[in-house]
């Protein structure tokens, strides 16, 4: 059995490109159509991921696709995901919304019912808006034309037959190099932007790991990868409770008391996840992270 530098050794950037964007394509028309059937939250969600995860490889090996099919591929995937943007908010709104009933006043708990109200309606009309947008023929034709773009050997440069050890020690190193220089200046005086960006950082350095280990769950960096989990999820609550704020200073209820207790509720647990935030990033993680990555391509 090869060692997981071997196996990284083996596989050229156009083989492992090609394997994973045709899988992670695939994957992501079938949970659309899952979502069609059943509009489910989860399964739009698993959709998006899937996207995600197509666009952050694409953009992290750029260099080894042509560059003008790269922007087409690009921004193909960019209109799909944008497409489902606000009805994931509002799906992740309203997955959090009985839990805050739980936790205002007694005499708040309407405003949550109205509240809750109006997200199930506005989720109706995003729902019907994607799929006048996309319709069963479109979306059919979006999906053949990727997949299409995908095989097509022209989409990849000469040099994309090379290794893909160096690219991806590479890729990972700018990664980590990035994180440890957000993470060391993160706290909660921090604008709510570097918390975004952290997480961005750390859903790239995960696609990207991902894509190396090709679903093997015995690949050392497929540990590596699911460390990087947690610090994800408490990130993303950070960003789930900003976009919520958000929604709610929108419904213009400043003079609705129940409404500014409903907001500082959301403030003060949003204080307590960057918190935990702060306190996954240290500088012990940080430095824990760095030798586990020198291991593994030693």
């Amino acid at each position: 059995m090869c060692t997981d530098g071997q196996c990284l050794e083996q596989n050229s950037v156009k083989t492992l490109l090609q394997t994973l964007l045709q899988k992670t394509l695939q994957n992501a028309q079938a949970h659309f159509e899952d979502f069609t059937h059943t509009n489910e939250p989860e399964s739009l969600h698993q959709y998006r991921v899937n996207l995600r995860m197509l666009r952050s490889v694409c953009k992290e090996f750029f260099d080894y696709l042509s560059p003008k099919r790269g922007l087409f591929l690009l921004d193909y995937l960019k209109m799909l995901q944008k497409d489902t943007n606000h009805l994931r908010d509002i799906d992740v709104f309203i997955e959090c919304i009985n839990d805050y009933k739980s936790k205002v006043s007694p005499e708040c708990v309407a405003l949550c019912h109205k509240i809750e109200a109006k997200l199930f309606k506005d989720r109706a009309k995003s729902i019907t808006q994607l799929y006048t947008k996309q319709s069963c023929a479109k979306r059919a034709h979006y999906f053949d034309e990727l997949l299409t773009l995908l095989v097509d050997a022209k989409l990849y440069r000469k040099k994309a037959e090379k290794t893909v050890l160096k690219p991806i020690k590479k890729i990972i190193a700018h990664r980590l190099q990035k994180i440890k220089k957000l993470s060391s200046h993160l706290s909660l005086e921090s604008p709510n932007e570097q918390f975004h960006n952290l997480r961005l950082h750390y859903k790239k350095i995960r696609y990207t790991t991902d894509c190396a280990c090709l679903g093997n769950r015995e690949h050392a960096l497929n540990a590596f990868s699911q460390s990087f989990k947690p610090l994800q999820t408490a990130l993303g609550e950070v960003q789930d409770k900003n976009t919520q704020i958000g929604h709610l200073r929108e419904l213009n209820l400043k003079h609705d008391v129940c409404a500014q207790q409903f907001i500082a509720m959301i403030e003060d647990a949003l204080r307590e996840d960057k918190q935990n935030c702060i306190e996954i990033s240290s500088k012990a993680f940080m430095d824990e992270m760095k030798q586990t990555f020198q291991a593994i391509f030693a």
